[in-house]
């Protein structure tokens, strides 16, 4: 018995045993069917499908950050030292000049 991902959308919409492709039965004519018996990962429901590379990768979690996104919040935090720094000079100086 062969594993199949039937995908549909660029994502796979279902995982179906059969003895080969001809008896999926009607979501074979629906859906690509993807031979994944042999596959070291194999794809679940929900995963991408990547037709020029025929690679399938897990489907990332909603709400995770947009790589702008972590880039902007990567700068914010290589300025904030160098923001504390400078405020820790002009405290040194008026401490300085106190005395």
């Amino acid at each position: 018995m062969k594993k199949f991902a039937l995908v549909g959308g660029g994502k796979v919409q279902n995982i179906v045993a059969a003895c080969c492709e001809d008896e999926i039965g009607p979501e074979a004519v629906m859906y690509v069917a993807i031979d994944i018996t042999d596959s070291v990962m194999p794809p679940s429901v929900g995963w991408t499908y990547n037709m020029k590379t025929k690679t399938f990768a897990p489907e990332l979690p909603k709400g995770l950050p947009v790589w702008e996104e972590l880039v902007a919040a990567a700068a914010e935090e290589e300025a904030a030292p160098a923001a504390k720094a400078s405020t820790k000079k002009k405290s040194s100086d008026e401490t300085a000049a106190e005395e």
